[in-house]
């Protein structure tokens, strides 16, 4: 069963770090259009500040999922760095079960959002207004896989590990090497 989480889980956030570089270079191509257009050509792309803030809200959301699987939040570790190592790996199972008790949240309220708001439709693509909240409760649900696999010991990123057993380094220092 675990195996099968970790496959699901690795295939899913494969999927959304494909479609993230996708987003940023279809934003990255409609702004450089839009900039030419209105620069030399005095005309605009009239959907386009429309589909990119679009985007733009879709990649905060994904990125955050990724963000949570790959640990590369800002964790204060000065406090928690007094503490024994079993304290430590304490707080960090306790700080996933909030985060997944707050993920579980996202996809609740997320999905109330999208039904809330479908009523409504965007002013120039005519896209329904909850177009803009879709990626809430997928990337709130794909945290919610990692955040399992992590309890259940399939995903260690080597931040927490270097937390729990009071390693630190700085990485800014080495140019990321591992």
């Amino acid at each position: 069963m675990l195996k099968y989480l970790e496959k699901v889980t690795d295939a899913a956030f494969w999927v959304m770090d494909v479609f993230s570089r996708l987003v940023v270079l279809f934003m990255t191509i409609i702004v450089f259009l839009q900039v030419i257009l209105r620069a030399f050509f005095k005309t605009n792309i009239p959907w386009g500040e429309e589909v990119v803030l679009l985007v733009m809200v879709w990649m905060t959301f994904a990125a955050m999922s990724i963000g949570l699987k790959e640990e590369v939040h800002i964790r204060i570790e000065f406090f928690m760095a007094r503490f024994p190592q079993n304290i430590r790996k304490l707080v960090v199972m306790f700080n996933n079960l909030v985060l997944l008790a707050v993920n579980a949240a996202m996809i609740y309220y997320g999905i109330a959002l999208i039904q809330f708001t479908n009523i409504s439709r965007l002013p120039v693509t005519k896209l329904p207004s909850s177009a803009v909240f879709y990626m809430i409760p997928l990337s709130a649900a794909l945290s919610c896989l990692a955040l399992a696999g992590k309890l259940a010991g399939l995903y260690e990123a080597r931040g927490t590990r270097n937390f729990i057993n009071g390693t630190y380094e700085e990485e800014s220092l080495k140019g990321g090497e591992e």
